[in-house]
């Protein structure tokens, strides 16, 4: 068969086109590809286009991609039919309500609520559900989610001759201008190290408190379960916030918390 149009769907507002071709690109030969951009915002309006020149293509990047979590939202992928393509001016109601399911916007306490426990089913520390990931490569596919880690956040790489460092940080985890609960750092702590145990586990941990990036520092018993960690929570959704991981040189972190290089006990939460 010949040309095969998909419509791409519960995108986070911060996925650019660019982003979009490298999720889509490896499946095969992308004709067209159209993020809709909202002109008054000049931001994502969730949802776009990208045709492919094989059916084949487009039917493998449908079966793998389809609830595939990017920065932290299942996405939806479907095959756009005649009636679709027809009634583009009620897209809208097609697409099962775009504007309120998009992560990311400005909201009001109502709306980020709903966004909230949609999110809850998802990718997030919070307790919630299982977490879903895209189906096992086809075909020499690339590694997708890591693509998208990187262009969202940074490259979470290192030279392979260095290897991962154990130190790395997470940012947009608060906001200290609207916490209001006295023990919410005790409770941002609890939860990531409970997160991190699951994957190996942290020697030490630092919530600067009064950082308006919302850091949270971090140093794992050794590089690869801190690339493990870098890797799990880059995208993730924390209390509405997505985010921020990227690893840390070990001389900086010693330095900026002196005797952090002779901890060896893992941290319980």
């Amino acid at each position: 068969q010949g040309p095969t149009r998909l419509y791409v769907g519960s995108l986070h507002c911060n996925i650019t086109e660019t982003m979009l071709k490298a999720i889509f690109e490896p499946f095969g030969y992308i004709d067209t590809l159209q993020l809709m951009i909202d002109p008054e915002t000049n931001r994502s309006r969730g949802y776009g286009f990208v045709q492919y020149r094989e059916a084949e293509s487009a039917r493998r990047a449908k079966e793998q991609l389809n609830g595939f979590e990017l920065a932290g939202k299942p996405i939806k992928v479907g095959e756009v039919t005649e009636k679709m393509d027809h009634s583009m001016s009620n897209m809208g109601s097609v697409l099962d309500d775009e504007e309120t399911d998009r992560g990311g916007i400005e909201m009001n306490a109502n709306a980020r609520v709903q966004l909230m426990a949609k999110l809850a089913s998802g990718n997030q520390m919070r307790p919630g559900g299982k977490q879903k990931t895209a189906p096992a490569n086809e075909g020499g596919e690339a590694d997708i989610g890591q693509k998208v880690r990187e262009m969202l956040g940074g490259s979470n790489s290192r030279a392979a001759s260095d290897g991962p460092s154990p130190c790395f940080v997470l940012r947009n985890m608060f906001d200290p201008k609207t916490e209001t609960d006295p023990y919410w750092a005790e409770e941002i702590r609890s939860d990531v190290i409970g997160e991190c145990s699951q994957l190996g586990g942290v020697v030490h941990i630092h919530i600067d408190k009064e950082d308006p990036n919302g850091c949270v520092y971090l140093k794992a018993v050794n590089g690869s379960v801190a690339n493990a960690c870098v890797n799990s929570l880059q995208g993730r959704w924390f209390s509405g916030k997505m985010i921020q991981a990227s690893f840390m040189q070990t001389s900086d972190y010693s330095k900026k918390f002196e005797g952090s290089e002779y901890l060896r006990d893992r941290l319980e939460r």
